[in-house]
């Protein structure tokens, strides 16, 4: 079966309301036209009883009887009885049965047998000369019939005029409401059908929710286009920087075939070529999960001291061949400072700025830094060098994949991944990471590039 539209929907659900609302406003109205009737009945037979009285009270029992005594006036009928509560004079309604006993100074309603509803009011009188009497005023209620006369007109004529009101206000509104989605859902079906996803929902002028939620799509379009764009440019990369090596080591087997003397540097080459493959396709899928959120990574405390000094060690031993000092300078005062991280990629971060710092920084005989220093919530580790630095313009660059800055496209032993790994790598750590320009350098740091990586420190505890 097919859906009720939303917006008919909720036009049906604003008209049912505003019918309930009219039906039970009917209701009140017909109690209070009820009561207002009742309590003007009941003034009436007060007031006719009090004239019967005085005439009474004033000329004496026997007046009572009098031919012209008047015993009706005002839809009311007026009964006298004796001090022992029997029937005196006056009038009783035909046909009304048997009367409730006397109550004094209270209104009280009667049925009788004809489904007839009556008011009936009793007072008492001194004579004067001597003993009490009773006075019974009794009036039909007709005050419901008149309140439901008029809560029949009002239905009648109000509560259509409010259902074609309600139809057709709710309608308009609903229909104002969903122009826009309706819009979205148009241009959305056309980027779907065309791809473009440079076109954008038309924003609302109105401050409502459909002006949050078109600002909030095209957002999303923005981002899924940025995200596109830079899968396009990483596949065309990609393929650029593999059809290198591949050619190379298609180049080099062809060679050896042809001439087995040349056969063993042919091998060298294509093993280097294989491993500088290797190496890349390994970074660009960590690249690839750190950036997807799909990799999670396993926070201990960290001897952050201890690994950047073992880390300053190792690199020392493997830039020896190329005459290049790493120095570890600890600036910390805390023995005890532990960092809450993932122990194996804050080692790649570190280790893939320092093998930056001295592919690109002064060799042979250059020097590279590290220094550790701390705050309350952070501690910031530098990796320096003694190099050209990085040009203002490419600063920004660097953390691209593949980008290689004017001066070092012709270097073959870089892949241009390594700073794209360590920047998504830190944000996966919860971190941040820079290049501090020239006129934020520290006084004694090295006049080449200078990294600073800055982690959240965690819950220290003590050992």
């Amino acid at each position: 079966m097919k859906k009720i539209p939303f917006s008919t929907r909720i036009t049906l659900w604003y008209t049912m309301f505003l019918v309930v609302v009219s039906v039970i406003l009917m209701v009140v109205l017909y109690q209070y036209y009820d009561f207002r009737e009742q309590s003007t009945a009941e003034k009436q037979i007060i007031q006719t009883i009090e004239d019967v009285s005085d005439k009474i009270s004033t000329n004496g029992t026997d007046y009572a009887r009098e031919p012209g005594m008047v015993y009706y006036t005002k839809d009311t009928y007026i009964s006298v009885y004796d001090k022992e509560g029997a029937f005196f004079a006056g009038m009783i309604p035909e046909g009304i049965g048997q009367l409730p006993e006397l109550q004094l100074d209270k209104t009280q309603t009667f049925d009788d047998d004809q489904g007839r509803q009556w008011y009936i009011h009793d007072t008492s009188i001194y004579m004067k000369t001597g003993g009490n009497m009773y006075i019974r005023g009794i009036m039909e209620n007709t005050g419901y019939e008149r309140a439901a006369g008029r809560m029949g007109r009002f239905f009648l004529l109000v509560i259509p005029a409010l259902f074609l009101l309600a139809v057709a206000g709710g309608k308009r509104i609903t229909t104002g409401a969903m122009r826009p989605i309706r819009e979205l859902i148009s241009v959305m079906n056309e980027i779907r059908d065309d791809g473009d996803l440079s076109r954008r929902v038309p924003v609302s002028e109105n401050l409502d929710e459909a002006k949050e939620l078109t600002e909030s799509i095209n957002g999303m379009f923005d981002t899924i286009e940025e995200v596109v764009e830079r899968e396009r440019q990483f596949t065309s990369d990609v393929s650029h920087e593999l059809r290198t090596p591949l050619t190379i080591i298609r180049t080099q087997s062809e060679y050896a075939m042809e001439d087995n003397s040349y056969a063993e540097q042919a091998l060298k080459t294509i093993n280097r070529e294989s491993h500088r493959m290797s190496k890349m396709i390994t970074d660009l899928l960590m690249l690839s999960r750190s950036e997807s959120g799909r990799m999670h990574p396993e926070m201990k405390p960290i001897d952050i001291r201890a690994m950047l000094s073992d880390l300053a060690e190792q690199g020392r031993i493997a830039a020896s061949d190329r005459d290049i000092d790493i120095m570890y300078i600890d600036e910390t005062d805390n023995s005890m400072l532990k960092v809450e991280s993932d122990e194996d990629l804050l080692m790649r971060i570190v280790l893939n700025l320092l093998e930056n710092a001295s592919r690109y920084g002064k060799s042979p005989g250059g020097h590279i830094e590290i220094r550790l220093r701390s705050d309350t919530d952070s501690v910031v580790i530098t990796v320096a060098d003694d190099g050209e630095g990085i040009a203002a313009e490419d600063q920004l660059k660097v953390w691209n994949r593949f980008y290689r800055a004017e001066g070092s496209r012709s270097r073959r032993d870089s892949s241009g991944l390594g700073l794209a790994m360590v920047e998504s790598l830190t944000r996966t750590l919860g971190g941040s990471i820079r290049i501090v320009p020239a006129e934020e350098k520290r006084p004694g740091e090295l006049p080449g590039a200078v990294f600073e990586l800055t982690l959240p420190v965690g819950e220290q505890k003590g050992e």
